[in-house]
């Protein structure tokens, strides 16, 4: 059987396509398949690992994205609080506002489980959120 075939199998099945489609798709039996699968099971598992990989890594890049855009927002409001006189807001409403924003960026960041540089931005937000967690939890 042609190499390449058995190639196009063994993505196939570490997609996670079923056997029929499979046979459909390459014109092989699902009989040869079930045996090429338990021949190839130490390559098909690699491939797999290498789509978890992929998979894992466009999900990071997607939530550093998130994480991006709401510290740009959190720019944005802390900018916007700089300029406004809070004597008509109560320090605990406008607390839970900053929190709820924080605990926004806290959400998309800690699965991320990065390394940042000390300066970084995003480095200065998670110190702020560990800060403000703390305070949460204490505030009525």
């Amino acid at each position: 059987m042609d190499q390449g075939v058995k190639e196009k199998f063994m993505e196939l099945r570490a997609q996670g396509m079923p056997y029929v489609k499979i046979a459909a798709q390459i014109g092989v039996s699902k009989t040869t398949l079930i045996d090429w699968s338990k021949k190839y099971r130490s390559e098909i598992a690699r491939l797999k690992s290498s789509e978890v990989d992929v998979m894992c890594e466009q999900f990071r890049i997607a939530c550093r994205h998130r994480v991006e855009r709401l510290v740009k927002q959190l720019d944005r409001v802390e900018a916007e609080l700089a300029t406004r006189d809070f004597s008509d807001l109560k320090t605990a409403e406008l607390l839970r506002a900053l929190t709820r924003l924080l605990q926004s960026v806290r959400t998309e960041v800690e699965p991320l489980q990065v390394s940042l540089d000390v300066d970084s931005p995003m480095a200065r937000y998670l110190e702020i959120i560990r800060t403000v967690a703390t305070v949460a939890k204490v505030a009525p």
